[in-house]
């Protein structure tokens, strides 16, 4: 069964941050956006947003994107 997601809330980095393993800065760095990168937002944990990152899903810190950058959802 397939599952999609209409009008997915996005976010788009303001400048370059880590996407983390868990919602925790002191927790594994999974990758790296450069700014301006544009992902879907999957899911909110206190102060992450949890977003899809290539087949996996990973965590950006809220204060390194700002509510104006979110798009779709109610953002």
């Amino acid at each position: 069964m397939e599952s999609f997601v209409r009008n997915p809330a996005c976010i788009t980095s303001t400048k370059s941050t880590y996407v983390y393993a868990t919602p925790d800065r002191g927790a594994k760095k999974v990758g790296q956006l450069i700014s301006g990168t544009q992902l879907v937002v999957i899911g909110e944990w206190g102060e992450f947003w949890m977003v899809n990152l290539r087949s996996a899903s990973g965590f950006i810190y809220k204060r390194d994107v700002e509510d104006n950058y979110i798009n779709g959802g109610n953002g």
